[in-house]
């Protein structure tokens, strides 16, 4: 029953038959043959166009991958770079259970799903995992260290628990 309970809470964000989801926006898919290999993306009026078939799962997720290592890596960088965080090796992955990790060896993943999710809930993750690097458990003084550095942390925590399932 405690579980049944913990999964009503959750929401789904609805996508229409030819939409996707991308920085926490539905954007509609139009199959467009102008260009053979550009992905045109329109993100004041929320529309994507390319020749190639981002319906198809397959398809998609190599796109989604290739959207999130170009977004992903240098918001990382920047975000490092600001905030006075370094860190060994910077990876996009598609891990099943998890939006970030950070090693032992201060290597960070970061899950290419995380670009479906609003830029507030991608810098979320990325300074999550900045803070990893410098303390690895959840401990009071990692709370504490992450809230100097991101006070919106509640609001995002919040929103991925509601939402995240959806990414």
């Amino acid at each position: 029953a405690k579980q049944q309970s913990f999964f009503a809470n959750k929401s789904k964000i609805e996508l229409g038959r030819n939409q996707l989801l991308l920085f926490g926006n539905r954007y509609s898919y139009f199959y467009d043959n102008t260009y053979s290999q550009k992905v045109l993306i329109d993100h004041e009026f929320k529309t994507i166009r390319s020749k190639r078939d981002l319906l198809n799962i397959a398809v998609q997720e190599k796109w989604y991958k290739r959207v999130a290592k170009s977004h992903l890596i240098p918001r990382t960088e920047e975000l490092a770079d600001k905030l006075g965080f370094s860190y060994n090796k910077l990876y996009v992955r598609g891990q099943r259970t998890k939006l970030g990790n950070c090693s032992e060896e201060k290597n960070i993943s970061i899950n290419w799903r995380l670009i479906k999710a609003p830029e507030m809930m991608i810098d979320y993750i990325i300074v999550h995992e900045l803070v990893h690097t410098r303390t690895m458990n959840h401990s009071r003084k990692f709370w504490t260290m992450l809230n100097s550095f991101y006070p919106d942390y509640k609001v995002a925590m919040a929103w991925l628990d509601k939402y995240g399932n959806s990414l």
